[in-house]
């Protein structure tokens, strides 16, 4: 699930925000590869929030392993997301991580 080599940036991080916030603006934010989904979480109130956010991302990074594995050294990334909990047992996550190579 994890790629070596890959750099954190706090502004693609921004970034993963307002492409899960302003899908109009998506094609504006011009990363090269965006992993993420949304998911119920349900009976929510078991789990972490880092186990909510790893339920919604790791089928999609399963997916896109071969693509993940091929970004180069340096490539910067930033993740980020949300929850809706609207006061129930279970909780939509919503949650992207960007890759833009340098």
């Amino acid at each position: 699930m994890y790629t070596n080599d890959l750099v954190w940036s706090d502004e693609w991080a921004e970034k993963a925000l307002d492409w899960l916030n302003s899908p109009e603006q998506r094609d504006s934010i011009n990363a090269d590869m965006a992993v993420g989904g949304r998911g119920l979480i349900v009976n929510a109130d078991e789990k972490a929030v880092w186990q909510k956010i790893l339920d919604v991302l790791e089928i999609h990074f399963d997916e896109k392993e071969a693509e993940l594995d091929s970004l180069p050294a340096g490539t910067l990334y930033g993740c980020n997301g949300y929850m809706s909990t609207r006061s129930t047992e279970d909780d939509y996550v919503s949650a992207v991580c960007l890759y833009k190579r340098q």
